[in-house]
């Protein structure tokens, strides 16, 4: 499910249409339709998707490569600021 005003977990990162199913807060009263229109075949390709991307959401200790750690720690990355070495931002 998606709110209008929520942002997705590593949704910079992540194709989360790949192995979820995003609705509207208003589509919820028709989900088990939803659900339902969805084939066997495409069900099956969601859920192997879902288990490939399961260790991007699991906490270890240490942190493992590809772990929730590393994810944030890339999506933090992403976001920051270009900045030259001479003090100038990029455009």
């Amino acid at each position: 499910m998606r709110s209008e005003h929520y942002v997705i977990p590593f949704s910079d990162i992540l194709s989360w249409k790949s192995f979820s199913v995003e609705i509207s807060v208003e589509k919820i009263p028709k989900l088990k339709e939803i659900l339902m229109g969805i084939s066997e075949r495409e069900y099956v390709r969601m859920q192997k998707r879902g288990v490939q991307v399961r260790r991007h959401f699991e906490v270890n200790s240490p942190p493992k490569s590809y772990d929730v750690f590393h994810m944030i720690l890339y999506s933090i990355w992403l976001r920051r600021p270009n900045i030259r070495v001479d003090g100038t931002s990029e455009s």
